[in-house]
């Protein structure tokens, strides 16, 4: 069963691939949020400028096009900014000057929550597979927030060293957590219809409405994903939860609470405990003194079934 996370955090950084991946993502998660104080940002990597099946369609007018339908869904959305880094649309390359490029944005903005793709999570049942792009984002945003955004020698040029607190990866396999948007759906229904180059069929409050049932599935196709914490201190743990996230959504709750002291633990991961060696998976009580979090979750309206 998904947890309901309720914590909104002060400052938080969705980076995705492409200029609708955020909204169609994390929308409601990013329009709460705002709404309740969040100073939420995006990064957009990509221009976009090959997502159409239009063999006559200028790719240079396109690029434009979606970088102003970008805009005006964070606009919806109420984010307080919005940057594009224009690299070529399916084209990402995971490399140093890349990882760099996200640490730079990662330790200017210094967000308490990352937001981003799960880069494992590529084969969503026999319907679609994992675009490249969202992949090697998902892993070089991974990558740049641990360890290199926190540590001062990996990329020192590029501002002082920040640990984020918590990363929710959207696009999961296997859900642990969610959001309740029931009062920002129509934000985010808003957001996704401002990308008419890609939906250009109007808006989609009638898809975000009818795509909960029961299970959690989805019309646009259930996903899943493995849910990562890690630590730079001694006594932190590097552990793998479990996740949930439906196409159309994301959100999320901390894999170990601090009531529960609670995470999966796989048996390849070097931790300190009085438990001893575990099964991987294995679910086990842990005196965690000190962790770095990683989560998944889902961002659905309050009466979905799960």
């Amino acid at each position: 069963m998904a947890e309901l996370l309720t914590e909104v955090p002060g400052r938080a950084l969705a980076i995705y691939a492409h200029p609708d991946d955020p909204d169609v993502a994390c929308g409601g998660t990013l329009a709460a949020w705002a709404a309740a104080g969040c100073e939420v940002h995006s990064l957009i990597c990509t221009d976009g400028g090959k997502g159409t099946a239009d063999p006559a369609c200028q790719p240079a007018e396109l690029v434009e096009r979606r970088r102003a339908e970008a805009a005006g869904a964070a606009a919806v959305l109420g984010l307080a900014g919005q940057e594009q880094l224009g690299l070529a649309d399916g084209e990402v390359v995971d490399d140093p000057a890349f990882r760099e490029a996200l640490v730079a944005r990662i330790r200017h903005l210094r967000p308490d929550v990352v937001l981003c793709p799960d880069p494992t999570a590529v084969f969503f049942g026999q319907e679609y597979f994992n675009h490249r792009d969202h992949r090697v984002v998902g892993m070089a945003a991974l990558d740049a927030v641990a360890p290199a955004a926190a540590m001062p020698h990996y990329f020192p040029a590029a501002g002082p060293p920040h640990q984020v607190a918590t990363v929710l990866l959207t696009g999961t396999l296997e859900p642990d957590v969610w959001v309740d948007i029931s009062r920002v759906v129509d934000a985010k229904a808003e957001a996704v219809g401002c990308h008419r180059s890609q939906f250009p069929d109007g808006p989609w409050r009638s898809t975000l409405a009818n795509s909960h049932s029961v299970s959690g599935s989805s019309d646009t196709g259930a996903v899943s994903m493995k849910a990562r914490t890690s630590s730079n201190s001694a006594s932190g743990v590097l552990a793998v939860g479990r996740g949930f996230f439906l196409r159309d959504g994301c959100g999320g709750t901390l894999i170990a609470s601090a009531s529960e002291r609670k995470s999966f633990v796989p048996t390849f991961t070097s931790w300190s405990s009085t438990t001893g060696r575990l099964a991987a998976a294995e679910l086990a009580d842990e005196a965690l003194t000190s962790f770095f979090v990683l989560s998944t979750a889902l961002d659905v309206p309050e009466d979905a079934c799960f």
